[in-house]
């Protein structure tokens, strides 16, 4: 991809993004939050892409994957007055149809058109491993793209976190999470437990309690796709701030040593860097 092209793509998002504020106070917090997160994931993307050794090329077409991953999600906030798929539609479809409707990559070769496509279409996919059958290019930037939103989605809970702690989890502020005070405990759920003590990715369809909600977070290391974002999500604090908010128990202490275990059969001594031995009651949100 040339440095045009992703100009064009960069002043066309900005411009997109921009038309969606307006006298909504609600629709506008939405907005700002996901304004930003679409930069912050183009420049995770690109730095994941030149940590791999990716040319110049390969790099800029990342970073415009990276702003384009979640432009469903504006549309979605702006017709469904949420960000829960489950609720409303598919944000990453939303996105393409919004890409092909107003004809984003218009100009740009069918192969770097095609990839982030499929890019925008997979980033929230579950499990990549579900999605068979993509070409060897495409299944490594659609990887990319799934490691750079998970790590700013970490970066969005431990912030959110501070927040609600700060409320004292106050009734305004759980709403706003799409949490209801019943989950609010140290509870947690056996099958979620269980998820992450043997490796799989939970289902967001057995979480009861704000402490599954956590857990849940824990699964995300399982789909990480390189060894430097398993890395990032240790340097950068997020996997410690995961294992700090638990409720220390024996079930959550038997999660973290699972997690320890694996991060360190993927990079060795990654694991050092951790402390098992903490926890509290906090919150985390739902983030799909």
């Amino acid at each position: 991809m040339e440095i045009k092209s992703l100009n064009d793509i960069k002043n066309w998002a900005e411009n997109y993004i921009k038309s969606f504020y307006c006298d909504d106070n609600f629709i506008n917090e939405k907005t700002r939050l996901k304004h930003i997160h679409t930069y912050k994931v183009a420049e995770i993307i690109r730095g994941l892409a030149e940590k791999l050794g990716l040319d110049n090329q390969q790099i800029l077409l990342a970073e415009a994957i990276g702003l384009l991953h979640d432009i469903g999600r504006f549309r979605q906030i702006q017709l469904y007055r949420t960000f829960q798929d489950r609720d409303s539609e598919s944000h990453s479809l939303l996105g393409v149809k919004v890409i092909k409707e107003l004809g984003v990559l218009d100009g740009i070769e069918q192969e770097k058109r095609e990839i982030i496509l499929e890019s925008v279409k997979h980033h929230s996919d579950m499990d990549v491993r579900l999605s068979p059958g993509l070409p060897a290019l495409t299944d490594i930037y659609v990887r990319l793209i799934r490691d750079a939103d998970k790590l700013d989605i970490c970066r969005v809970i431990k912030e959110t976190h501070k927040k609600l702690i700060n409320s004292n989890y106050s009734e305004n502020f759980l709403v706003t999470l799409g949490i209801s005070r019943s989950e609010v405990t140290d509870d947690y759920t056996e099958d979620v437990l269980q998820d992450v003590i043997q490796r799989r990715q939970a289902d967001y369809n057995k979480v009861q309690t704000l402490t599954d909600r956590k857990l849940l977070q824990l699964c995300w290391v399982y789909d990480l796709n390189f060894r430097q974002t398993l890395e990032l999500m240790v340097d950068e604090g997020y996997l410690q701030f995961f294992f700090d908010i638990l409720p220390h128990t024996p079930g959550t202490m038997q999660a973290k040593e699972s997690v320890a275990e694996y991060i360190e059969s993927k990079v060795s001594g990654l694991s050092s860097r951790l402390s098992l031995n903490s926890g509290e009651t906090g919150s985390i949100i739902n983030a799909d």
